[in-house]
């Protein structure tokens, strides 16, 4: 995509705001008019019969239709039906709108806009690792919607909202008129404006040549969550409530942070969300083996969430976490945020061993395997018999290490580390960057890799046995159920 001289980038956030809804609906009728017309067509055949001899002895055939038409006007008393809805809310959500404008070289105008969602809480129920949208028992039920599907079982979402509602109406054939109210109110003992006030927004900065960054704060927001799950009795449902306290919305710290990025060839929207019920809410369902799944577009924060959420249940356990992603760059992405969460931990002492796998092909050195260009199943028998006759190099010096691994000082493991850093460092000093993976993924804590690592069955067997314990799978994109 080419783009032109300039590009234009809005963003905005609600703080507060409020919308009033009327309507208003009369009827009068003074007299009722009534036009009717019918139309009424019959075909017969006749059969004359001897029914001693049973011998035909005439047929023939008759036609009749005819067209009646009813015409009349009423005249009575005057009638009027009405109606009214009025709608009053007051609100304060986290709605983030960015928008990017631009023209490219061709004089093609560009635009694209982005919101923020609610978090979809989800039991999978049919073990396919996938939260099932739009699936449900029933058929009818069904449909192209997140949140129709047998596998939700609740939502989370910010808020503090001020609702009220008034309706009335007069039937047509009645003087009679009803009216109704009600108002709800999360929560209830904080105003809107109060919540609202706390939101903090820090201004554009300069971070480096061509990035300028800024974030929004929500602390300690009030959160909508309800649980029902229908495979359990409905005493272990949960929502607040009607007008719940502020502690029972389990206020939480929310934040955003935006990184804009402008250079020769390309615009990019970085942001990142820090959600703090979120990361225990997905720690606390992992010890419990359930799952949740983040709906939120790219950029938003998901990985460096899930991550953080799993890490302490990982280290503690003495689990891996195994992060599966569609390309390389997704991957380089993971590492890329497990490096800054490991300097967020430099002054704890504490840190994290993650790395980036490829396969066989995408690693090789080899200068005779690289010249044939061959199938990964081919490679695999040349490979192993290049292994056989010793006349790989590049193995040869993995093997010499192998045997005393912890005791390699060249090159320390104790960092999260891409492939592309261990393919270049291999490159130096000669070592077989496939192999060198493999006798350092007991090492590791995260371990990030292609889908096929764990999808396919004869790969994932002795991959996870070279992991040697249980692993946390993280998912970062849909997955197909075939």
């Amino acid at each position: 995509m080419d783009y032109g001289k300039s590009v234009q980038l809005i963003w905005m956030a609600l703080k507060e705001g409020s919308f009033t809804v009327e309507h208003y609906e009369e009827k009068f009728e003074e007299d009722f008019s009534f036009v009717e017309e019918n139309y009424q067509e019959i075909e017969s055949e006749f059969i004359k019969t001897n029914y001693t001899s049973m011998e035909v002895i005439e047929t023939w055939s008759e036609s009749y239709n005819k067209t009646d038409t009813l015409n009349m006007t009423i005249d009575r008393e005057p009638l009027t039906t009405h109606a009214l809805t009025q709608y009053d809310v007051e609100f304060s959500i986290p709605v983030v709108l960015v928008m990017q404008m631009y023209t490219t070289q061709r004089q093609d105008k560009i635009a694209w806009a982005e919101t923020f969602y609610d978090f979809i809480i989800y039991k999978d129920k049919d073990g396919d690792g996938i939260y099932s949208a739009g699936e449900t028992g029933n058929p009818s039920h069904s449909g192209f919607g997140l949140t129709t599907s047998d596998e939700r079982v609740g939502t989370m979402s910010p808020q503090a909202i001020n609702w009220r509602t008034y309706s009335e109406h007069t039937p047509i054939f009645t003087n009679l008129t009803t009216n109704s109210s009600n108002h709800y109110v999360f929560p209830h003992d904080k105003t809107v404006s109060e919540i609202a006030s706390t939101i903090e927004f820090s201004p554009p900065v300069l971070t480096d040549t061509n990035t300028v960054s800024w974030d929004i704060n929500y602390p300690q927001f009030p959160v909508y969550g309800s649980i029902n799950d229908k495979d359990k009795a409905p005493s272990e449902s949960y929502s607040p409530g009607v007008n719940a306290t502020y502690d029972l919305m389990s206020p939480g710290d929310f934040s955003y942070q935006f990184d804009y990025n402008l250079n020769d060839t390309q615009a990019d929207l970085d942001f990142t969300l820090n959600m703090s019920k979120i990361i225990s809410q997905i720690e606390k369902s992992a010890r419990q083996g359930n799952n949740i799944l983040l709906v939120a577009p790219n950029g938003m924060g998901k990985t460096v969430i899930a991550l953080s959420a799993l890490l302490p249940l990982a280290q503690d356990k003495g689990f891996k976490i195994v992060y599966l992603c569609r390309t390389h760059a997704q991957s380089s992405r993971v590492i890329q945020e497990l490096n800054n969460i490991e300097s967020s931990l430099s002054d704890t002492g504490k840190s994290v061993a993650g790395i980036s796998i490829r396969g066989r092909n995408d690693m090789c050195l080899n200068n005779v395997l690289l010249r044939l260009r061959t199938s990964p199943s081919e490679s695999m028998a040349i490979c192993a018999d290049l292994r056989k006759n010793n006349n790989c190099v590049y193995y040869r010096k993995v093997k010499k290490i192998n045997e005393g691994l912890k005791k390699f000082e060249l090159f320390e493991f104790k960092r999260p580390v891409d492939a592309e850093e261990l393919m270049d460092y291999c490159k130096e000093h000669k070592y077989c960057p496939y192999f060198l993976t493999k006798y350092l993924l007991k090492e590791m804590t995260v371990v990030v890799c292609n889908y096929q690592w764990i999808f396919n069955p004869d790969i994932r067997f002795r991959f996870l046995q070279l992991l040697d314990t249980n692993v946390i799978v993280i998912s970062r994109n849909k997955l197909e159920k075939n």
